[in-house]
């Protein structure tokens, strides 16, 4: 009986080969087979996805100097500089609002145009007073300038020295002639203004302050500006005396300033200021003599 079951279970190894390959803990040989090869469609499409996965990281890494430089201003564009980026510790915060007229690189020297805006406007992002800069270039239809509308940093007033030399930062990096640099502001800006040319009078071609207003003992220095000054009879929050009372100062000691009342209006007044065409008119015609120092 035990040669017949041994005989039997040699005879199932002959039958069955690969259970004694099994059972002998032998190993072996496995091969893949070496005619696969990827279809080139798909070769080309994963590269084109390792590509792209590549761009996007990219992409995410240098998302601030991308969108900085996408938003740089170019001929017939409003875009955002940083020239405040000079003035660490000032009140000007580092991004600006630049327009550049659309022949900018036809000619040489450009008249500018700075805008100060009031004090709502105040902070670290120049979007928050494009609304200003469009109605401005809307309202210049037909002028040509490079305009330029710096920021005041949070918890700031416009400094006159700071913004003369914002003003001089700007001629110095667009193409300027600095015997047509003009200055305007409303509210907070109109005093920016007025401050400003009262403090460097050689420095601008002419002013237009809006519902602003200075100390009336800077009269004497803003005598040889050529300037036209707006405000709302019934200003509540900048009273129309701030202007008035400067304007005769500035008449007593012997300059001809213009100045428009608005006899029903109150503070908010930029936009019919600005619509005004002979404000334009008026003030590209004003240039600086003799040239500056």
């Amino acid at each position: 009986m035990y040669r017949s079951a041994r005989q039997g279970g040699a005879a199932l190894f002959e039958q069955k080969p690969e259970i004694a390959k099994h059972l002998s803990g032998k190993k072996q040989d496995v091969r893949i087979n070496p005619g696969f090869v990827m279809p080139e469609v798909l070769r080309f499409w994963s590269r084109l996805a390792i590509a792209a996965l590549t761009l996007c990281l990219l992409g995410l890494c240098f998302e601030p100097e991308l969108n900085r430089w996408w938003n740089l201003p170019a001929p017939g564009k409003l875009g955002v500089d940083y020239l405040g980026e000079n003035f660490a510790g000032s009140c000007l915060a580092e991004a600006c609002l630049v327009s550049l007229p659309a022949s900018y690189h036809q000619q040489s020297a450009w008249p500018l145009l700075v805008f100060l805006h009031g004090s709502g406007e105040r902070g670290n992002e120049p979007e928050d007073f494009r609304h200003h800069a469009e109605f401005l270039l809307q309202s210049l239809d037909g002028y040509s300038a490079v305009v330029v509308l710096p920021q005041c940093r949070p918890q700031h007033g416009w400094s006159a020295n700071d913004v003369h030399r914002f003003m001089v930062a700007a001629c110095q990096e667009y193409n300027i002639n600095p015997q047509r640099v003009y200055l305007t502001g409303y509210s907070m800006g109109g005093y920016g203004t007025w401050e400003t040319a009262a403090a460097y009078p050689d420095s601008i071609a002419a002013i237009v302050p809006v519902a602003g207003g200075c100390n009336a003992g800077d009269a004497v220095d803003l005598t040889n500006i050529p300037t036209w000054a707006f405000h709302g009879n019934k200003d509540d929050v900048v009273r129309v005396e701030n202007s008035t009372r400067l304007v005769d100062a500035i008449r007593e000691a012997g300059g001809s300033p213009k100045v428009t009342l608005y006899p029903l209006e109150k503070h908010g007044i930029l936009k019919k200021v600005f619509s005004t065409p002979e404000l334009w008119d008026w003030l590209f015609q004003q240039k600086l003599q003799p040239f500056p120092q």
